[in-house]
């Protein structure tokens, strides 16, 4: 995980973790992203259970101009490509891990 991050960052490309959990959770949530290599320091986290109006949004004010989005509930990978099909390039991923 640290090199993809890692990598991520050398190529000058924003990571931002887009969680449903709430922000009450906010300890807990950092300490699974610190267990998994993840730093979250450097990190921008985002608690947000509509996920694709929650990414619409930060596109919106940051400019950015092409997303990839990954997550392991489908229906938050549909919200996204729905909620930014006419606003960026929009890539997603459905990601299940007994896949």
């Amino acid at each position: 995980m640290l090199e993809f991050i890692n990598r991520v960052c050398e190529a000058g490309a924003h990571l931002i973790f887009l969680t449903a959990r709430s922000a009450e959770l906010k300890e807990l949530t950092e300490f699974h992203l610190r267990s998994c290599g993840i730093n979250t320091d450097i990190q921008q986290i985002y608690y947000s259970r509509e996920k694709g109006e929650c990414l619409k949004s930060i596109v919106l004010t940051g400019g950015f101009k092409q997303v990839v989005f990954i997550d392991d509930m489908e229906h938050n990978v549909v919200s996204v490509l729905n909620a930014l099909k006419n606003v960026c390039a929009v890539e997603a991923y459905h990601f299940h891990k007994y896949k």
